[in-house]
């Protein structure tokens, strides 16, 4: 990205993933992607060059998620990932490792509404929340500052039919989500 214009140039060649990668993020050091690939169910994760901005396979990618992974979450510490598996409807959290990008499985998959399909994590790193697509609602959970582990907290709220994406705005008094 042109720091002045906003203009892109591409960055070296494309490298693969799963089938059906649905979703990207970054970590927040900037080192490591992971990409959610839908009918591969896992994760794809890659380091960053950080000259070139490449992107180099994580030793052991990809990472098995749950039924058709839909979205990723990385929390702010940049130490755990977060993915919404839409047919297993639950999450699956991940360690990651700060020097390699690798990621090891925490725990059993916590459950959540039915499909859900977008993941957020607050930006104190305190809740994740998920937009449950065939449920119509938003379910909440408490992160475990020490282990990572989640919680739910209180029931689903009942959204519009079919919410697809969801934000915490950052006064963190409020959780927008888009319905389809």
């Amino acid at each position: 990205i042109d720091s002045t214009t906003g203009a892109l140039t591409a960055v070296g060649a494309s490298v693969p993933a799963g089938t059906a990668p649905m979703v990207v993020t970054v970590d927040p050091s900037g080192h490591f992607v992971y990409a959610v690939n839908l009918y591969s169910d896992n994760v794809s994760a890659y380091t960053i060059n950080q000259t070139t901005g490449a992107l180099t396979p994580v030793v052991g990618s990809p990472f098995a998620a749950g039924a058709s992974p839909r979205a990723i979450v990385v929390d702010p510490t940049g130490q755990r990932a977060y993915v919404a598996n839409r047919d297993s409807s639950n999450i699956s959290a991940f360690i990651i490792n700060t020097t390699t990008g690798a990621l090891t499985a925490l725990g059993s998959p916590v459950a959540t509404g039915v499909d859900p399909r977008a993941i957020t994590v607050d930006s104190n790193g305190r809740w994740v929340y998920v937009a449950n697509f065939g449920a119509n609602t938003v379910s909440a959970y408490a992160i475990n500052s020490t282990t990572g582990a989640l919680t739910a907290v209180g029931g689903p709220v009942p959204t519009g039919a079919g919410p697809i994406s969801i934000v915490v705005d950052p006064s963190l008094q409020f959780l927008y989500v888009t319905n389809e």
